[in-house]
């Protein structure tokens, strides 16, 4: 599990109260090869250190209206 590392990391950047739920998403998405989609910026860059594939609510909304299809790094 990737979950102590990612905690330590989101802490390390900017310490919430939500970074134990964020870590637990952010490490069931990578190892079960989700697509992370988030507004957080700390959480979604951590992800995607470790080898998670995410993308951003504005880019996924930003896509739809320009008709394009989403694309999550790493995809």
């Amino acid at each position: 599990s990737l979950y102590p590392v990612l905690r330590a990391e989101l802490d390390h950047k900017n310490a919430k109260p939500n970074n134990l739920q964020d870590a637990l998403i952010a490490d069931t998405a990578i190892r079960g090869g989700y697509v992370l989609v988030t507004d957080d910026t700390d959480l979604e860059q951590i992800t995607r250190k470790y080898g998670g594939r995410c993308i951003l609510v504005r880019e996924l909304v930003r896509q739809h209206e320009g008709g394009n299809e989403p694309h999550a790094t790493g995809i």
